[in-house]
């Protein structure tokens, strides 16, 4: 990646958030991505556009700057990470299909992709039995994958998304009686 062409349009931008810190995403977002494509059985149909992935860190950091910026804050907190990563991802299609032939479980795979990404991110650090097969995780997982490939999303709303799960899981806890306080999203977690 060379960040150096992107010094003229981005240059406040990369000033902003350092070449590094862009480079770190870039890197991550294409690890993952092809982690996902190998996982999945996509690496004969399907390869990461790393165009689209560049296009897509800068749009997020742009966003990121913006709201820093109207809301006077320095940093964003995890949820915003995720849902404007997983609103830019689907937007710039950083996955794309490589064959006409392609099977048709690859019709939605930026959509399935950001929504492994979010679980992953979610459910990170979970031992196996906090993280249900079954029922209303289910009903979750399937009405978040329907929302990304059916419905009109932005930011806003998959924040939203990501903030209903952590309310549901919290409720869940308190319920149980079980100490999850290592495994959920810390919402005063500063990141960007």
């Amino acid at each position: 990646m060379d960040i150096s062409n992107l010094m003229g349009t981005y240059k406040d931008i990369v000033s902003e958030f350092t070449e590094e810190k862009i480079r770190q995403r870039y890197c991550n977002i294409i690890e993952r991505a092809n982690s996902f494509i190998i996982a999945y059985g996509f690496q004969d149909t399907a390869y990461v556009n790393d165009n689209n992935v560049m296009a897509m860190i800068m749009d997020y950091f742009s966003d990121i700057s913006r709201l820093k910026k109207f809301h006077g804050i320095s940093k964003v907190n995890k949820l915003k990470i995720l849902s404007y990563t997983a609103y830019w991802a689907l937007r710039r299609k950083i996955i794309q299909i490589s064959c006409n032939d392609a099977l048709a479980s690859s019709t939605y795979i930026n959509e399935k992709f950001i929504l492994t990404y979010l679980l992953d991110e979610l459910t990170s650090g979970f031992s196996e039995e906090l993280i249900p097969k079954d029922g209303h995780y289910g009903d979750f997982v399937n009405l978040l994958y329907y929302c990304l490939k059916y419905r009109n999303y932005d930011p806003q709303n998959i924040e939203l998304m990501l903030m209903s799960y952590i309310a549901a899981f919290s409720l869940l806890s308190n319920a149980t009686g079980i100490d999850v306080s290592n495994y959920s999203i810390h919402l005063d977690n500063e990141e960007e």
